[in-house]
């Protein structure tokens, strides 16, 4: 049995708006799983619908077996969800959203303190525990939510943009207590634009596009898809000797050229030099594989 599958999930709106279009995925238990995808791609409405928010259109979505529509109540009990974009209460402390949401799920007073000191240690909030959030910075709020999902003791952990809004420490400091939670047995199903954050985290990931799945697979899987493995950075003036055949991007007096190995990659470097260029060469990035296949995905549907 998987922690979380979907099987042809759909979703549309009221207004004819196609968010999800036959999403098919499957998350192991104990993985960390990653939806990456443009703004408006279904990312949120996939965590909406498995977090039992949002009715699908159609097709299945499961937590651990139990059916999101059927047994919404059951799969309620086993989860924590951070939403996208949510509000803390003003009058509320960190201790008061670590505490009182692991009470409102049924723990005793007891458990409900030993999770909420853990999670609020984990998230580096503890002395800021008895804080008002009115008086704290928005990435400490941000902090103070991710702690009230990580005091729970749940089996499965919906986060939908968790790191959004922390400073670079911070996100470091989430993903890593995110990752002893795998190590525990825990299963994660997140979404990020951060495309080194999910190259980091993840054991695996799907690429969703306009409502469907582009790609799946572990980040390194991800990579080897693309044919071009190897980019060469450039930086000063147009490099001239680059011709039409060269697959690159320009950014500014910078530009990137994708190349199929090693050797090329270090030949156009060397030509580079010559012209008295910088220049750097390096394998490609997870962010570098997304966009050649979101584009690719683009391109055939126009």
């Amino acid at each position: 049995m998987q922690a979380i599958e979907s099987i042809d999930l759909v979703k549309v709106y009221e207004d004819g708006g196609k968010a999800l279009q036959g999403v098919t995925i499957s998350v192991s238990k104990g993985e960390f799983f990653t939806l990456i995808g443009p703004n408006g791609a279904g990312k949120t409405t996939f965590i909406r619908i498995a977090s039992t928010q949002l009715l699908p259109s159609a097709g299945e979505c499961r937590i651990l077996g139990y059916d999101v529509v059927k047994e919404a109540s059951e799969i309620c009990k086993h989860i924590a969800v951070v939403p996208q974009d949510v509000a803390t209460y003003g009058s509320y402390t960190p201790w008061d959203y670590a505490y009182y949401f692991s009470r409102l799920k049924g723990e005793s007073a007891e458990e409900a303190k030993k999770g909420a000191k853990k999670a609020l240690l984990m998230v580096n909030m503890w002395d800021l525990r008895k804080r008002r959030c009115a008086t704290i910075s928005g990435g400490e709020r941000k902090r103070a939510l991710i702690a009230s999902a990580l005091a729970q003791d749940a089996d499965v952990f919906l986060l939908d943009e968790i790191t959004s809004g922390l400073d670079a420490i911070a996100k470091r400091n989430v993903l890593s207590s995110l990752r002893d939670l795998i190590t525990e047995g825990k299963t994660i199903i997140s979404t990020t634009h951060n495309m080194e954050e999910a190259e980091i985290a993840s054991d695996c990931l799907a690429i969703i596009n306009n409502g469907k799945i582009a790609a799946e697979g572990s980040p390194e899987e991800i990579k080897r898809s693309i044919k071009k493995r190897y980019r060469v950075v450039l930086s000063g003036r147009s490099p001239e000797f680059l011709d039409d055949n060269n697959d690159s991007v320009k950014f500014g007096d910078k530009r990137i050229v994708y190349v199929h190995n090693e050797d090329e990659a270090y030949q156009i470097m060397r030509e580079a030099l010559k012209k008295g260029l910088q220049a750097s060469v390096s394998q490609i990035t997870l962010e570098d594989a997304f966009i050649k296949l979101v584009g690719e995905a683009n391109e055939k549907s126009n």
